[in-house]
């Protein structure tokens, strides 16, 4: 029903002090050249404040090196930082595109739910906890040399999360809506506050992004399939970080 967005992106006649606030999260992204020339006037032109803040994130070692592609499709070094922002509540312009898009995702794991559950194969299919950091997988003996053949030839275990909708080529074209980031920024804080480093927690986002997809520097600009795939994988971090802790505190009683 609502949407979180930067004051830049107020829609005009909103009062900033009569709706709901909080604390986000944004990545900036500046080209070298652009570092070098700290326009404070013009179309690019940017506050003094902001072009110290990117001095000291680059001399501190916050600031992250990488590269982007220009509209004339040339590619640049430069670098991108995170920094905090406010962010405004506002209604979402685009209710039913959204209500579309969560009857689909809805259909689609329910399919999913459907098999798992006749079939009872949710012991045997579960997501891919290889890839959380605290996840430590047992070291498997080595198979007799008369069942490595036969274990070649079973199919592979699906591609994490298990249980990710499928996407269509218009899905993957189409931009990350207002409410995945949301939810990815939710995510985010859920994963601090159980003492999970910023540093860890953008650093997986961007790595699972570019699994589903190419580079982005800011969050806005994933793609519907990558910000769909992130805010699973993050779930389920959260929840495997809550189910291990759990395991803990009853080993403990």
């Amino acid at each position: 029903r609502y949407r979180w967005v930067d004051e830049s992106n107020l829609p005009l006649g909103v009062q900033k002090d009569l709706v709901k606030s909080r604390d986000g999260r944004k990545t900036v992204f500046e080209f070298d050249f652009a570092l070098e020339k700290r326009e404070m006037t013009g179309p690019y032109g940017k506050p003094r404040e902001y072009w110290d803040a990117f001095d000291k994130a680059i001399k501190d070692g916050t600031a992250r090196r990488t590269e982007k592609e220009t509209k004339s499709k040339k590619t640049f070094p430069g670098h991108e930082m995170t920094i905090g922002t406010t962010q405004y509540q506002v209604s979402n312009p685009d209710i039913f595109d959204q209500v579309n898009t969560i009857l689909k995702m809805s259909k689609k794991r329910a399919l999913v739910d459907a098999a798992l559950s006749a079939g009872r194969l949710s012991d045997l299919f579960t997501q891919d906890l290889d890839d959380f950091a605290e996840y430590e997988p047992a070291q498997a003996e080595p198979a007799p040399k008369h069942e490595t053949a036969r274990a070649s030839a079973k199919p592979t275990a699906p591609d994490f999360p298990a249980d990710a909708p499928a996407h269509t080529e218009q899905d993957a074209d189409q931009l990350a809506t207002p409410d995945q980031l949301d939810s990815i920024s939710k995510h985010a804080d859920s994963l601090k506050g159980l003492g999970k480093t910023e540093n860890q927690i953008w650093d997986e986002i961007y790595r699972k992004g570019r699994e589903r997809g190419g580079e982005f520097a800011e969050l806005q600009e994933m793609t519907f399939a990558q910000a769909d795939y992130v805010s699973n994988y993050l779930g389920g971090w959260i929840e495997h970080i809550k189910a291990e802790r759990a395991k803990k505190n009853g080993a403990k009683k």
